[in-house]
């Protein structure tokens, strides 16, 4: 579709062109901010020239379409709750500040993320035993991070010790070293079964959530 006129575009969806502008407009920002995109895509509105600084963690597959359509599909019914409306805005923005392409992880620096990022997680049908809370010795507190995993209702076995964690990426510099990472396991259960998956259906919700 990027590569089709708009306003044949809005005769086929049978959407205003203005509306389809918009979220092109807005797809187009949300790739600028968390700096997610396939590699030497050269995906409009991008330009070629630029398309190359983008990157993305892990390959799209065809599993990873297949899967996030139907997941996004059934929260359509839940944002139209004003809450969790709010709470997924909130998520975006976490991964928008702290999505990085070399990492597939979602490293996140504040313990308040971490509960925000879970508590979203658990709502929107993501199976708790697929969430994996990764804590270095130097990261995050334990206990800071099982009382996180309590009040979501995760299981304290979804904690896992590392060694290594990347910084944090974002505006919050300072608390780099404060941080954790958030995996979805691989599965074959679903509704998603890995973690590129919910990166794209982050990209996505951050273009069309506000």
């Amino acid at each position: 579709h990027r590569r089709g006129r708009v306003d044949g575009i809005a005769q086929t969806l049978l959407v205003p062109a203005a509306q389809i502008e918009t979220l092109f407009t807005r797809e187009r920002a949300v790739r600028a901010v968390a700096g997610y995109d396939i590699a030497d895509s050269g995906w409009l509105p991008v330009p070629a020239s630029t398309s190359v600084t983008h990157r993305r963690a892990g390959a799209r597959l065809p599993a990873e379409t297949r899967r996030v359509r139907p997941f996004l599909r059934a929260l359509e019914p839940a944002l139209a709750d004003g809450d969790f409306r709010a709470l997924t805005a909130t998520v975006c923005t976490i991964w928008q500040q702290r999505y990085k392409a070399d990492c597939t992880a979602l490293v996140l620096g504040e313990r308040d993320e971490l509960q925000t990022m879970l508590h979203w997680l658990v709502r929107a049908g993501v199976g708790r035993e697929q969430i994996e809370v990764r804590c270095p010795g130097d990261g995050l507190s334990v206990d800071a991070v099982r009382a996180a995993l309590q009040r979501a209702g995760i299981a304290e076995r979804s904690l896992v010790a590392v060694p290594v964690l990347p910084n944090a990426r974002g505006r919050f510099r300072a608390q780099g070293r404060a941080r954790v990472g958030v995996i979805l396991r691989e599965n074959d259960a679903g509704p998603l079964t890995g973690m590129a998956q919910l990166h794209r259906v982050l990209h996505v919700l951050s273009s069309v959530v506000r």
